[in-house]
């Protein structure tokens, strides 16, 4: 094989292409095998035994069998176990587990593509290292006085979503890494060409996810084959007749809106509004809800972009209880889901000295004296699934908490993993007003 591993090096922005010069017939043999059932392979074995080291099978001997234990299209000898990989038949897989790095992407899928021809290593997918693959369409509008203007993520956009999930620190991957993979497809070429412009009357979408213009151009422009595998989202101005809203997306689904109004006509505002909306979205696909395992929301202690004191200016860095980033400084801003290291906080009685993270006085209360003993409504804003007036508020650890493997359960096979699927539809705050 002409590549030394599944996936390309760089950011998921620049894969515009690969050299993809490996010898056909070599590739074909080795996909055919590794593809078939273990009743055929056996067949073929005997029939033909050199075909297996002749075609880089040089650790599945002909006497060893291709049994494929977990059923992943990856012969047992092939998935050494080791975490590192090396060629297609050493893969340093999990032979016991058909998708080892648990990002919902099968391990031979990652290895040589999907069997309806999707191409995810040429998309810079790897076995052995969480992946998020997501796909933009997007309108054109010129409403709400707005110049005329795309909805068409930027680059910069892109990569605050990028850097956010690979800074993830916390999430372990099987080759060693930290964080995760996003592979954003805006249609920027090459492998990443499914994004596009989605010609539309006015800029907005009728109806929400599960009926309408939604249903309609994602049919019209969503791949078959990239189902159960890439998040799908389309960037409008916005969605409903006159519906606020910053976005809209399943919880545990796999489809988003991002409709942020006249903020592509206003660069000062993007990346970070663009980027962090994106997150807040992709992370209910991800199973997290604005209060993190509730919809508990506005907790000064849940410091996420999921949480709507945080989402478009970013979460607290240094424990004073505010975003780093306010409508005249957006670029200050600084974006990531918790980690759920902030203390718990008993409206009925709190001590601010305490703060939010147990080490920073805050005045959570905004009477002007930090005190130490304290009772107060924290969140007062329409809020019923905090349950009473005063409770006790609660951090959440998000990147130890998210699902991206569920994206497998939405493929064209997921009846067959026993899951009903009926995904909730959380609808998010309108977009700040524009000075």
């Amino acid at each position: 094989m002409s590549r030394t591993g599944p996936q390309a090096q760089g950011s998921a922005l620049a894969k515009e292409g690969r050299n993809n010069q490996a010898k056909p017939i070599k590739t074909a043999v080795i996909f055919f095998i590794a593809s078939l059932p273990f009743a055929v392979t056996n067949i073929l074995e005997a029939a033909v035994p050199d075909t297996i080291s002749v075609y880089g099978f040089e650790t599945c001997l002909p006497n060893m069998g291709l049994q494929d234990s977990d059923s992943d299209g990856l012969p047992d000898c092939a998935e050494s176990n080791t975490g590192v990989f090396q060629t297609a038949m050493i893969t340093g897989t999990d032979p016991n587990n058909d998708d080892t790095d648990l990002d919902g992407l099968i391990d031979g899928a990652e290895v040589f593509g999907t069997s309806g021809g999707l191409d995810l290593p040429a998309l810079g997918v790897s076995p052995l290292r969480k992946d998020i693959l997501i796909e933009y369409d997007w309108l054109e509008d010129n409403l709400n006085s707005c110049v005329a203007h795309s909805h068409r993520p930027s680059d910069e956009a892109l990569q605050v979503v990028e850097d956010i999930f690979a800074g993830a620190v916390t999430i372990q991957n099987p080759d060693g890494t930290t964080g995760i993979n996003v592979i954003q497809d805006k249609g920027q070429g090459g492998a990443l060409s499914g994004g596009n412009l989605i010609i539309d009357a006015d800029g907005v979408l009728d109806d929400d996810l599960d009926s309408g213009e939604f249903v309609s151009y994602k049919a019209a422009n969503f791949a078959p084959n990239r189902q159960g595998y890439f998040h799908y989202a389309i960037m409008a101005h916005r969605y409903g007749i006159d519906e606020p809203s910053s976005g809209l997306a399943e919880i545990l689904g796999d489809d988003f809106i991002v409709s942020l109004g006249c903020v592509p006509a206003n660069p000062q505002y993007d990346p970070n509004w663009t980027g962090f909306t994106i997150v807040h979205e992709l992370g209910h696909n991800l199973g997290l809800f604005h209060g993190g395992d509730s919809n508990c929301n506005y907790k000064p202690n849940y410091n996420s972009l999921m949480n709507y004191d945080f989402q478009f200016d970013g979460i607290d860095i240094d424990c004073d209880g505010d975003p780093e980033g306010d409508l005249s400084m957006p670029q200050a801003g600084v974006g990531n889901f918790s980690f759920g290291n902030n203390i718990n906080i008993d409206e009925n009685l709190f001590n601010e000295n305490l703060g939010t993270c147990g080490t920073v006085a805050v005045d959570l209360n905004e009477n002007g004296t930090i005190e130490s003993s304290a009772t107060a409504n924290l969140n007062p804003e329409p809020n019923a699934d905090c349950g009473p007036a005063l409770t006790i508020l609660n951090d959440y650890d998000d990147w130890g908490n998210i699902q991206p493997e569920f994206i497998r359960n939405l493929g064209p096979d997921s009846n067959q993993t026993g899951f009903l699927l009926s995904p909730t539809i959380e609808s998010c705050q309108p977009t700040p007003v524009i000075p």
